[in-house]
C-alpha cells in the first residue's frame, strides 16, 4: 500500500545496500503499479508532447551551458522523443502520476511505503514516473558510491512493477534514459555537476544502446 501524507519512517536512501532493500524494493513496486490503477477523478493531465516539448527546451539550454555534452544529449533526446511520439499516436496511455519521486520523500513504515510533499499529481504516462524513479536511483548509486547496491533494489522495484502493473513496458529504456536527461538539465551550468552529467547521460546511451 502507498500513503500520500506528512509521513515519518525511515528515508529510501537510508534503506539501500540494507537487508530490508529487496523488500522495499518489492513493495515500492507493487504500491506505484496500485496507484496507477486506481480509478481516480483527475482533472490535470500532462501529454507526452507537453512532456517532450519541456523536456526539448532544457536540452538546448543544456547544450548553451555545457556544449561539450549538447550532441550526446541531442541523440538521447531524439531517440527518447521517436519512442514517445510513437506511444503517443498508439493510443496513449494514462494513468495517476506523482510525476517526481525524489528519494528522500519516500519513506518506509515497516510494513508500506508512504510518500511525502508531493508536488503534482496527475494523469500521464505511467512510465514518467517509473522511468523518473530508476533515474533517481542510478544517480543516488552515483554519488553515494553504492551503484550496485541502488540498481538491486531498482530490480527488485521493477520486477514487481511489472509483475502488478497492465503497463506495456517495453519502451522504458527510452522513458529511463528520458528521466536521465532530465536530471542532467537540472544540474545544467553547476560546474562540479559535470562529471555526474557525464555519468548519467552514459547510463542513457546504454539504456538505449548507443554507446
Amino acid at each position: 500500500m502507498l500513503v500520500v501524507e506528512k509521513v515519518s519512517g525511515t528515508r529510501l536512501p537510508e534503506l539501500v545496500g540494507t537487508l530490508d532493500a529487496p523488500r522495499v524494493g518489492t513493495k515500492l513496486g507493487e504500491a506505484l503499479a496500485a496507484l496507477q490503477r486506481e480509478d481516480a477523478d483527475i482533472e490535470k493531465t500532462y501529454l507526452l508532447e507537453d512532456d517532450l516539448r519541456s523536456l526539448h527546451g532544457h536540452v538546448t539550454k543544456l547544450g548553451e551551458v555545457w556544449p561539450d555534452l549538447r550532441a550526446r544529449a541531442g541523440a538521447v533526446f531524439q531517440v527518447f522523443q521517436t519512442v514517445a511520439e510513437c506511444c503517443g499516436v498508439a493510443a496513449e496511455q494514462r494513468a495517476p502520476t506523482l510525476r517526481a519521486l525524489p528519494l528522500d520523500h519516500i519513506f518506509w513504515q515497516g510494513d508500506r511505503i508512504a510518500v511525502g510533499q508531493v508536488k503534482d499529481i496527475a494523469l500521464s504516462h505511467p512510465l514518467i514516473d517509473v522511468g523518473d524513479l530508476l533515474a533517481r536511483l542510478t544517480l543516488f548509486g552515483i554519488e553515494s558510491g553504492n551503484a550496485a547496491e541502488a540498481a538491486e533494489l531498482a530490480d527488485h522495484f521493477l520486477s514487481a512493477y511489472a509483475a502488478n502493473a497492465g503497463t506495456d513496458l517495453e519502451p522504458l529504456a527510452a522513458f529511463q534514459a528520458g528521466a536521465l536527461l532530465r536530471l542532467v538539465c537540472r544540474d545544467a551550468g553547476q560546474p562540479p555537476r559535470h562529471d555526474i552529467a557525464e555519468h548519467l547521460l552514459q547510463h542513457a546511451e546504454v539504456r538505449l544502446a548507443l554507446a
